[in-house]
């Protein structure tokens, strides 16, 4: 299931540069809040790019966890919250977000 989950973020990472390549900047406004109070993402060229090279890197290392007999049980779950937050750090709008996107997993 983590392998499989490291794979579709791999896909939708790279289905949004896509996206980003031929309508330009992607915003969206959790909740509909906007920047100072709410969560904003916004993905630009830059933002894609690291999402595409941490979805490359993650699937590297997925596969090699998935395969590897001395993987701990307890990896999953924190590499896939970890992952998360990377991401959500790339896509971040305002200077809160990345503060709130890496407390969530601390």
């Amino acid at each position: 299931m983590g392998l499989g989950s490291t794979l579709l973020t791999g896909v939708l990472g790279v289905l949004l540069a896509a996206e980003v390549s031929l309508h330009g900047v992607q915003e969206v406004a959790l909740g509909g809040f906007g920047a100072p109070l709410g969560i904003h993402l916004r993905a630009d060229g830059l933002s894609a790019v690291f999402l595409a090279l941490a979805a490359l890197v993650s699937v590297v290392l997925s596969v090699f966890a998935a395969t590897s007999k001395d993987t701990p049980g307890g990896f999953w779950p924190l590499w896939l919250g970890c992952l998360s937050g990377l991401n959500a750090v790339f896509v971040s709008g305002t200077c809160s977000t990345p503060m709130w996107a890496l407390s969530w997993w601390a």
